[in-house]
């Protein structure tokens, strides 16, 4: 049996060498020479080319704006707890009229809270405009 060449068969050879090393890596740029290149290659182009290349850099970049801009953590809110009261099913009228008349009573009392605060915020703003308008604002 005769021993045949690589070469001879079509088969490419190896190298001891892989082939990364062979290709010629660019050479580092300087911030001053990629702006150089960028100064002579937007010379070389007509007025639409930029102005095309400008819209096609804005509009996406308008989008990417929109979405960071709505992109907002809205801050955590602790939940509404309603608590029920649970009575009893055999309930007299009587007591459930009497139960009425104590929850509207501590209903009425909460609505006056309420509205001698709204009175009292009102008040104050009141008092701002005036002193604004006093000076002529």
């Amino acid at each position: 049996m005769e021993t045949v060449c690589a070469s001879h068969t079509g088969l490419a050879e190896r190298h001891s060498q892989g082939y990364l090393t062979l290709m010629a890596l660019p050479r580092p740029a300087s911030p001053f020479a990629a702006y150089r290149d960028l100064r002579d290659f937007i010379g070389a182009r007509q007025k639409y080319e930029i102005g095309f290349a400008l819209l096609a850099i804005a509009v996406p970049a308008f989008f990417i704006l929109m979405f960071v801009l709505s992109a907002k953590e809205t801050p955590y809110k602790d939940p509404d707890i309603i608590f029920i009261q649970d009575y009893s099913g055999d309930r007299t009228d009587a007591q459930i009229i009497a139960q009425q008349k104590i929850d509207q009573a501590k209903a009425r009392a909460q609505k006056a809270k309420e509205d001698a605060e709204e009175e009292r915020r009102r008040q104050f703003f009141k008092d701002i405009g005036n002193g604004m308008d006093s000076i002529g604002l």
